[in-house]
């Protein structure tokens, strides 16, 4: 009797204890309001190699987000000073870059310069080019570049568009 005693005690103590949990309705089983998913966030090296980039803003005489120089380049514009309607840079995964400039194809390498992937290194025929990186994100590549004329460039990219 003294066992059966300890035993209900017990199992009473466990079910005290026991937290409820909500169980999603059937009908909900599978739906997306009813998971949760973890997705692994992305590396800037992953933004990068997602899409070939396209100039939407180039800008000379950078200095700061409030000072971001004169506007030379903006798609869509008319009496753009520069004409970059047709730059598209690609970043592969294996670390090789391929510009095409208007129709003329540049490849060469690219890397990360810091294990925290904020400056981006490329090397093609025409020289290194080193850009901190400003922006980057799944729709937005934004970087600085000291230019060999000693001027600051600024650019804001986006994914190519299907135009």
């Amino acid at each position: 009797m003294k066992t059966l005693l300890t035993l209900c005690l017990f199992v009473s103590l466990g079910l005290l204890s026991c937290k409820k949990t909500s169980v999603a309705p059937a009908s909900s089983v599978g739906s997306l309001e009813s998971q949760t998913v973890m997705t692994p966030a992305k590396s800037n090296f992953d933004y990068i190699i997602a899409h070939t980039w396209q100039y939407n803003k180039y800008y000379i005489g950078y200095v700061d987000s409030a000072h971001l120089g004169t506007l030379v380049y903006k798609r869509g514009r008319a009496g753009n000073t520069y004409n970059l309607d047709n730059d598209f840079v690609t970043y592969y995964a294996d670390g090789t870059i391929m510009e095409d400039n208007n129709g003329t194809l540049y490849p060469g390498k690219w890397k990360f310069d810091d294990p925290t992937q904020t400056v981006l290194r490329a090397k093609n025929s025409t020289g290194v080019y080193i850009f901190p990186v400003l922006l980057l994100n799944n729709n937005h590549w934004n970087w600085k570049y000291h230019a060999v004329d000693n001027t600051e460039r600024y650019a804001e990219m986006g994914p190519r568009s299907a135009n």
